[in-house]
Order: C-alpha cells, then structure tokens, then sequence
C-alpha cells in the first residue's frame, strides 16, 4: 500500500496536470487568436486612416475647391469599403457629405462626440455603432482633423464603414468549434460586430457579466456569459486607439468537458492499475531506488554547475537512457557556459576596438583637421587687414565659418573620446559632460556621486558613460523640463548604481515596455550595452510625474582595478587633449 497508494496519486496529479495543460492551451489559443483579431480590426481602421490623412492632403481642398475635393473622395470611397465620405469645419458644420449632391443642407456634426475629440484633440477618433444623419443607417465613423497650423484644425475629413466590413474580419477567423464567438464591442459596450446572428445583437449593449469582465484589464481572459446566455471562456483585447474591445469565445462546455473526460480516465486506470503497482514495486523497488537516487543528485549537481556526472549503472534500459541524456545535458551546460564567456569575450574585445577607433578618429580631428582650420583662420586673419572693405568684410565672415568649424570639430573629437573619461574618470567625465550639455542644449544637470571608490574596466567606463549621455539627450528631447540630476553610489561594494532622473512630462507606464521592446528613445541600446556588462535597466515613470531610469552593473575586485581616485580611470590617456 506505500507504494500503490502513491502511484494512484501520482496519477491523479498527473491527469490533473494534463488537463490543465489541454485547458491552458485552449486558452492560450483563444488568446492569441483575440490578438490576431485584433490587429486585423485595428489594420482596418488604421488603413482608413492612412487614407483620410491622404484625402485631407488634397491640394483642390487646400484651395477651397469643394468640388474638385468631392470627385477625389468619391473615386477613394470606390477603392475602400467606405459608404460615404464627409467634410466638416472646425465648428463642426458639414460642408460636404457623398450620400448628398454637392451644396445640399447638411446636418451638423459638432455634437457628435468623435468629431468634437478630434477637433479638440488634433488626432484621428473613432466612434463606436452609430446611426448616421444623412443615410439613416447604422455605422462607423473613422475621422481625421485636417490642421493648417499644430493644434489648429482646418477641416475634419469623415469615412463611415458599414458594420458588415467587421463582421468579415470576424467570420475569417475560426479555427475552433463551430460554435466559437467573437465580438467586437465600442467604448460604451454596444456592439459593432459578431459573427454570429450579427442582425439580431447589431447595436445591443454587451452582456452584463462580460462588460464586468472587461473593466477588470484591457486584455484578459474570463469565463462570463453571451448574450444568448450561453457560458463561454472568452478571451478579450481592447485597442489603445478607438477603445473598441474584441473577444473571441468557446463554449464553457466544449472547454471543460474534456478536462473532466481525462480525470475520469485517469482514474479508472489508476485504480485497475493498483494491483499490478503494487506487485512491480515490490519486486523492483530495491532495483530502481539507487540508480535514481543517483539520477537525481546528477540532475542536482547539473544545475548548480557541476557537469562530471558520476556513471549510473542499473541495467535498466529507461534509467540508462535517462543516465545518458542526463551526461548529453551536463555537456550542453558546460559548452553553454563557455559560448556565453566566448561572448562575452568577444563583445569586450569589440568595445575596446570601439573605444580604440573612437580615440584615434578624435584624435585625427584635432591633429589633422583642426590644425588645418586654425592655419586657415590664422591666414585669414591677413586679409582681414586688406586695404579693399569688401575684401576684408569676406575675410571676416569665413573667419567666423572657419572657427565656428573649428569650434564644432573639437566639441565632436571631446564627444567622440572624452578627455576626462580617460585622464580622470568616469565621475569628472560625467561632470564634463553635464557642462557640455548646458552649453549646447541649456540642459541644467546636477551629478551626485558618493564618495565611495568605483573599480571599473576601461571598457565598462566607455559604456555607462554613452549610456547615461544618450539617456540625458532623451531629456533633452522628450521629457520638457530644464533640469535633471544623475546619482552614482555603490551597494555593498560590488554594485555600481546609477539613477538618471527629471520632473518632466514622464511616460505612461503601459508604454515603457513597448518603447524598450520597440527600441525608441535609445533605451533598448542603453539595455544591450549593460546587457554585455552583465548589468540591469529599469524605467520608473509616471504621467507627469518625472522619470527615474536606473543602471546597476558589477564593479571590478578592488584589488584588481586601475589605480585612481575613483577607480574608474584606465594608466593613461588615449583622448585628445583639449
């Protein structure tokens, strides 16, 4: 019994475990293909919008020539699954309207919430199930502000699309049970599509329990109900843009049904398998005990770095098998570990070549071509005396070209290979830095560091100062504010952290992983190069709020750093001088 009883629940866990599995994958399925419905939808309106910012580019609307501006929006009404196409002014009256001839009395727009947004906020909108003024059925409407100067609209330029159009997107994906459901439903929960008995839910409000769900998250998974009053797992995405929700569902039967079906199975074999668990373990126990046993501190000693497994010998063939498979992992393990310090290597290697190239092509600048500007300003300075005025007045102006030239060369041979970074190091580089970027941009920047010494690698240094400069420059440009502060400390000896903050506008927080995974702002880049030094990235920020971007990377043993007062400096300068 010790030994069969355990084996009935293993079972049981394990059918357990496979039908979550199955469950999981309906899920995820479900999941995905709301993803996948989702960016069709939102491609769909997106190409109505492309088209409408072509529309509203059109030269005849810019001279006032409404009718010129109506035969282009009937011809681009022909290509795309629009039914009409309107214009409004800036007060929301409809100038134009291809359900009606041109000059016809039209109604006015300006109490319609999607073409106030626009107006107001100078960006495309999207309303949700509407019914229109001139045709009398039910619609979207895609508009798109028409601006003459920023924040200043002319025109909104409107394309209604039929339901149907969605109600397509909808039926073409189905890889589930015939009776999968997927819906599409506004801002205000009213449907726009379905691909089932779209005439007869066209226009009702979402069941109760699913509007619920929705609150909860922009995209999830739920089991709530269809308006039909079937129980369903649904899987649901909201689109950022229009606010629109699009869920796609299975029955809660078809879902369930065949968890219960494999737990059931499962355990009528565990129980017929009792006796024969209980005889084979008997005979087998004293036999398979040891070799796995011994299976199991190899599998231990692979995953805390040990990868000279000891034989096993059983005689058993699965167990050799196992045994086998177990010496092919710790292998792969150890030739892993050794590809990843080959990379390691390597991208080491490629920095210090960066950072060689870096210094000679600086050093270029200032021995080369600067010198050639000062040799050219110092002849210039000769005519500059010239008896002819016009002569002496040329002089004078390509003396000011020549040393603003001048000037730019050396601040780029500076920004190429910083002298500071390489004679100092990297805490007088970055106060080098904070003065240079008030001179060229008036970005104030205060540097606060600890005090504490701070061992890094010439090649480390190279690479958290870019960082932190291209993570300055995105103050600069993105956050509005004129002032930002950097704070260098060290945690527990080993740690350098580095925090780069400002009060300006922030970000939302939904957006930092996108803008990361999208690689904007420069923050991916500032991810790869602390990636390389076995270093973190982490964003902090909030809507108005300011931004708090934080670096951490491991610091060289004390005892094996350049010598200098911060630790940081490499023997000797490579930079220009300035």
């Amino acid at each position: 019994m010790g030994v069969a009883v355990p084996a009935l629940l293993l079972a049981m866990v394990q059918a357990m475990d496979s039908a979550a599995r199955q469950r999981a994958a309906v899920e995820a399925g479900l999941t995905n293909t709301s993803r996948v419905l989702a960016t069709s939808v939102e491609h769909e309106l997106l190409r109505s919008v492309a088209a409408l910012d072509v529309l509203a580019a059109s030269p005849r609307l810019a001279a006032g020539d409404l009718a010129g501006f109506y035969e282009e929006a009937r011809a681009a009404a022909a290509q795309l699954p629009w039914y009409t196409v309107w214009l409004a002014d800036a007060h929301g009256r409809q100038l134009m309207n291809l359900l009606a001839p041109l000059g016809a009395q039209l109604p006015s727009l300006a109490d319609r919430p999607y073409v106030a947004e626009a107006l107001r906020s100078g960006r495309w909108t999207v309303s949700g199930l509407i019914v229109g003024r001139v045709s009398g059925s039910q619609n979207v409407t895609v508009a798109v502000p028409l601006l003459r100067q920023p924040g200043t609209p002319l025109y909104v330029v409107g394309a209604a699309l039929r339901p149907a159009t969605f109600n397509v997107l909808l039926e073409s994906v189905n890889p589930y049970l015939h009776t999968a459901t997927a819906s599409i439903v506004g801002r205000d929960f009213i449907v726009i599509a379905r691909n089932r008995d779209a005439e007869r839910w066209l226009g009702q409000r979402a069941h109760a329990k699913y509007i619920e769900s929705l609150a909860e998250a922009p995209e999830g998974l739920a089991r709530t109900t269809t308006l039909e009053g079937d129980a369903i797992y649904a899987a649901y995405r909201r689109l950022p843009d229009s606010g629109w929700t699009i869920g796609m569902g299975v029955l809660a039967s078809e879902v369930e049904e065949p968890v219960w079906r494999t737990l059931r199975t499962s355990a009528a074999l565990g129980l017929c398998g009792l006796l024969l668990a209980g005889t084979v373990a008997v005979l087998l126990s004293r036999r398979i005990a040891r070799p796995i046993k011994q299976l199991a501190d190899t599998a231990d000693g692979i995953a805390r770095g040990h990868y000279d497994p000891a034989p096993v010998g059983s005689g058993i063939a699965e167990i050799e098998t196992l045994a086998r498979a177990l010496q092919y992992a710790a292998q792969a393990a150890r030739e892993r570990d050794q590809l990843a310090e080959q990379a390691r290597h390597i991208t080491a290697e490629l920095e210090r070549v960066e950072i060689r190239e870096r210094q000679q092509i600086a050093r270029d600048l200032h021995d080369d071509l600067a010198q050639t500007l000062a040799a050219a300003l110092i002849r210039l300075t000769v005519l500059q005396q010239h008896a002819d005025p016009a002569v002496a007045r040329r002089a004078t102006e390509l003396a000011d070209l020549i040393q603003r030239a001048n000037h730019s060369t050396r601040s780029l041979a500076e920004q190429l290979s910083p002298p500071a970074l390489y004679e100092l190091g990297l805490v007088p580089a970055l106060e080098w830095l904070a003065q240079e970027l008030e001179n060229d941009y008036g970005l104030q920047v205060q540097i606060h560091d600890d005090g504490q010494p701070k061992p890094l690698s010439i090649e480390a240094s190279s690479i958290v100062f870019r960082c932190v400069r291209e993570l300055l420059i995105n103050v600069f440009k993105h956050a509005q504010t004129p002032s930002a502060s950097v704070r260098l400390s060290v945690e527990g000896e080993q740690t350098l952290v580095i925090h780069v903050l400002d009060a300006g506008r922030g970000i939302d927080p939904s957006a930092v992983a996108h803008e990361v995974g999208a690689g904007r702002l420069g923050l991916r880049a500032v991810k790869e190069r602390l990636g390389h030094l076995g270093g973190s990235f982490h964003m902090a920020s909030q809507p108005s709020g300011g931004s708090d971007v934080s670096l951490r990377l491991p610091l060289m043993p004390r005892d094996s750093a350049p010598t200098g007062s911060h630790g940081d400096e490499p023997p000797s300068s490579a930079g220009p001088t300035a």
